[in-house]
């Protein structure tokens, strides 16, 4: 995956888990807010070290 669809992906990700967080935060609820920052973590975490998927085997002769 190019990187500049990495980053998009990336600052789209921590936008929503942040504005979650807020919002969750607003309405009392704290366990929520830390689960949604967490998962946006982890979301992000997966994007950047795990490499992308390039397809199955090659067959052999």
């Amino acid at each position: 995956m190019p990187t500049s669809i990495q980053i998009l992906i990336s600052v789209l990700t921590a936008a929503v888990a942040i504005t979650v967080a807020i919002w969750q935060s607003l309405l009392g609820n704290q366990i929520n807010l830390w689960i949604s920052l967490a998962t946006g973590g982890v979301m992000l975490f997966g994007i950047w070290i795990f490499p992308e998927a390039k397809g199955g085997r090659e067959k052999g002769g």
